[in-house]
């Protein structure tokens, strides 16, 4: 399950304190891997293979985590890393999911595949993209780092 904690009034991430109120959310069946946000929406990637989005802008005041989306078999093995990328040549975010099925996938805002790398040669236990050269760096887990330009063709 995902929980959600506030923050309690007049705190801040330098020295907070948890409300021991908290919303919890159980759209995934396994182990939620990785929890990553774009500024009022949020992502959970799982070993049941799910991405789910989720709507927090009018959390904590509703006290609901409201589902936008649920990819059920977003990739063909457990997921277990999730990161976001801002696209500077068309100004939006995306996402970027690794998997047990040796694939690297990226995905609209909206949980729409864009692109996808398959045939690494082991499990992505890391991703991340470096917008300046457009590399994207997985770690897999023969213990070797492999790069990937990625293409501006899209599949």
């Amino acid at each position: 399950s995902v929980k959600a904690f506030n923050l309690v009034d007049g705190t801040s991430l330098s020295s907070p304190y948890l409300d021991e109120k908290c919303e919890t959310v159980t759209h995934h069946t396994d182990i939620v891997k990785s929890i990553v946000c774009i500024e009022s929406r949020v992502y959970t990637a799982s070993f049941d293979r799910a991405l789910i989005m989720y709507e927090t802008s009018s959390y904590p005041s509703d006290h609901t985590l409201h589902l936008i989306s649920a990819f059920r078999h977003a990739h063909a093995a457990a997921i277990t890393c999730l990161t976001i990328i801002r696209d500077s040549e068309s100004n939006t975010w995306q996402i970027l999911s690794g998997s047990f099925d040796r694939s690297v996938k990226i995905w609209t805002q909206d949980i729409q595949l864009i692109h996808k790398i398959e045939g690494l040669s082991g499990t992505i236990t890391s991703i991340s993209y470096i917008p300046l050269t457009k590399v994207l760096w997985s770690y897999v887990d023969n213990r070797r780092w492999q790069c990937s330009i990625r293409s501006q063709e899209r599949t």
